[in-house]
């Protein structure tokens, strides 16, 4: 078992995204799960606000089981905030070891109903010790997150941004 340290210093936000009353059903579910002093958040957010939460925040957290593009990964790391997100899936597109905390994962079988077309199909299953050792590890030495955020920006920015995109796009053209 981890020894359990103080950290007061920290605050939780947990936003909710599946749907305007989904997410207000899951959010009653975890509420007893969580600390006291978090703060959940189901309710839909333009795009500003979401901006503007992930710029106060100091790490975006996304265990997911998969993911598409990863949009809110991405635009942490464009403004330079740590990443932490299970290693799988579309977000690797962008995310490596260098750039980002990767947690490890094992592949498990979608169970009946719990996705559409869930037949014969595989999700992954976040790591939970070692996203938190991760995460840790990140609170530990400042300097070591602050280098991973550095380069998760430069990465998204060289790779991802829209002008860099553009750039791919004229260069396919000019293929065709």
């Amino acid at each position: 078992m981890r020894k359990k340290r103080p950290l007061d210093d920290l605050q939780l936000i947990i936003k909710i995204k599946n749907g305007d009353q989904s997410a207000r059903d899951v959010a009653s579910l975890i509420g007893e799960d969580v600390p006291s002093d978090a703060v959940i958040i189901s309710d839909p957010l333009s795009t500003e606000e979401i901006h503007s939460l992930i710029a106060a925040c100091d790490c975006l957290v996304s265990l997911h089981r998969s993911e598409g593009f990863g949009r809110g990964g991405a635009e942490a790391m464009y403004l330079r905030r740590l990443c932490l997100a299970t290693a799988w899936s579309g977000n690797l597109d962008y995310m490596t070891p260098e750039n980002s905390l990767l947690v490890n994962y094992a592949l498990v079988p979608v169970g009946p109903g719990e996705y559409p077309h869930w037949e014969d199909q595989f999700w992954a299953e976040p790591d939970l010790d070692h996203a938190c050792s991760l995460a840790l590890k990140a609170i530990d030495d400042p300097t070591f997150a602050e280098t991973i955020a550095s380069r998760g920006r430069r990465d998204v920015i060289r790779t991802t941004s829209h002008r860099a995109v553009g750039l791919r796009m004229l260069d396919a053209l000019a293929r065709i």
